[in-house]
């Protein structure tokens, strides 16, 4: 499973991780793999369990099947830049190799398998 984080715990902000600009005018999401960039309060941050596959989840995460899904279900901000906020991420749909469930969903202040 993977966690979507709003609040990381200090564990998971230093560890390798998947990160997105919340505005931003296409979602890009990067692989951090040395755990030496601590996101800021205007980053996502995606922790794998697994962090084999961060590459894989982060591939995934910058599909055009996945733009279209978040240029569908984002709001916009100024100059119709996306607007990535937790309600939406919660319930973008993950393939089922990467968690247990397909359909994603918070948990506390983190994302979890439904």
């Amino acid at each position: 499973c993977y966690a979507l984080c709003e609040v990381s715990s200090m564990g998971d902000t230093f560890g390798p991780k998947s990160l997105c600009h919340d505005i931003n005018a296409r979602p890009v999401f990067v692989v951090e793999g040395t755990g030496q960039l601590v996101p800021r309060h205007s980053v996502s941050d995606i922790v794998p369990r697994d962090p084999s596959q961060m590459q894989n989840l982060c591939d995934y995460l910058n599909t055009e099947e996945v733009h279209g899904w978040l240029k569908a279900h984002c709001q916009r901000a100024a100059n119709d830049f996306f607007r990535l906020q937790s309600h939406v991420l919660k319930r973008l749909p993950v393939p089922p190799e990467f968690v247990t469930t397909p359909q994603l969903s918070w948990h506390g202040s983190r994302l979890a398998s439904a």
